[in-house]
This record gives C-alpha cells, sequence and structure tokens, in this order.
C-alpha cells in the first residue's frame, strides 16, 4: 500500500475515532434521524465513538450520554423498596433497567452480582440509550422520553454496544494494575454471573 494511501486511512481512522460522536448519533439513518440502530456496524462505530477517560468513571460515562441524548441520565442502584417489592411478589429484577421520566433517565442496576457484571449490565442499558431504542420526543414544548418493549434486534444491538465498548475497556484495565486472571475464567464469570451466583 502506498504511502499516502496509509495516511489517508489513519486520518480517516483518527476522524472516526476523535470525531463528534454528537454528530454520529444524530446522523440520519433511512431518513429518520430517530430510528432505532440495530446494524452492527453502526452499533459498534457508536461504541468506538464514545469518549473513554483514563481511568475509566461510569459518571463520567453518564454524562456524556446526557450530553448526547439531551436529557440528564442518573445512576444509581435500585431502591430497597424495589428489591423487597420484587422479593416479596416473587419476581426477579433485571440486572439493570432504563426508567424514562419525561426530565431525565435513570438507569438502574443490582448490586447483588459481580463489579464486572454490574458494569456490563450497565453498559448495556446504555447502549439501548446510545441506539435509540429510548428517544427522546417533544411533548407539549418539552422532552420525554419513549421507551416500548425491545425487540431481539434491539437486545442484540445493546449487547454489541456493551461488548465493544468493553473491549475497549480491557487495556485501560491492565494498564490501572487490575489483575489480569485467567481470562478464560474472567470472561465465564462475566458473561454468566448470574447463573455462577445462584
Amino acid at each position: 500500500m502506498c504511502k499516502t494511501r496509509k495516511s489517508l486511512e489513519r486520518r480517516g481512522l483518527a476522524e472516526l475515532l476523535l470525531g463528534s460522536w454528537q454528530a454520529l448519533f444524530h446522523r440520519s439513518r433511512a431518513g429518520d434521524p430517530q430510528a432505532p440502530v440495530i446494524d452492527g456496524r453502526e452499533v459498534v462505530r457508536i461504541a468506538r465513538s464514545l469518549p473513554v477517560a483514563s481511568p475509566f468513571n461510569l459518571e463520567d460515562l453518564m454524562s456524556n450520554v446526557s450530553g448526547m441524548i439531551g436529557v440528564p441520565v442518573e445512576l444509581a442502584p435500585y431502591p430497597a423498596q424495589t428489591i423487597a417489592d420484587a422479593r416479596r411478589l416473587g419476581e426477579a429484577l433485571p440486572a439493570a433497567l432504563c426508567v424514562a421520566t419525561p426530565t431525565r433517565v435513570h438507569v438502574l442496576y443490582r448490586t447483588d452480582t459481580t463489579p464486572s457484571h454490574q458494569r456490563h449490565s450497565i453498559l448495556h442499558e446504555v447502549g439501548h440509550l446510545l441506539c435509540r431504542h429510548v428517544t427522546p420526543e417533544t411533548t407539549g414544548g418539552s422532552r420525554a422520553m419513549r421507551r416500548g418493549t425491545y425487540d431481539d434486534a434491539q437486545e442484540q444491538a445493546a449487547e454489541m454496544f456493551a461488548y465493544e465498548f468493553e473491549r475497549r475497556l480491557g487495556s485501560l484495565r491492565l494498564q490501572h494494575g487490575e489483575p489480569r486472571g485467567d481470562e478464560r475464567l474472567t470472561y465465564a464469570i462475566e458473561r454468566y454471573g448470574l447463573i455462577f451466583e445462584g
């Protein structure tokens, strides 16, 4: 490959990685800028376009996501009363959940799992937000969030987003001295954490 072509490809990659992630998020898809994103290439582009601070911090990520979707995104564990009600009714809580109100989005997560499983579950919900499976809409001059039931394609897209974003975090974990451990075991625990934890 000639030097000029390599330079152009490198510059194109830099523009993709360092370019405006807001422009990527709002880019029109098939004439509808609010259409849900389920195409794997688009999902990967969105996951790769988000800034990753070192050291990584979920609160910083939520701040970036808030700017992208136009409403505050708050991260918190499930309220104790919600957990108590679910146990009393014999219902399982999802690992994480988006709750959208007219003025903000709450991303709630379980604390009875491993930290890596919590992070993955939170990133899965962020994937739903950034892939516009939960979308802002205007009602009476204010922004509201609309969420329908996710279909299989949207669940796959959110999971793809979470895995792609976590792939980017791998080297950051090593840079900050987190133990590498047995990668096969780590993958199994992160992938199937709830099963192992009963």
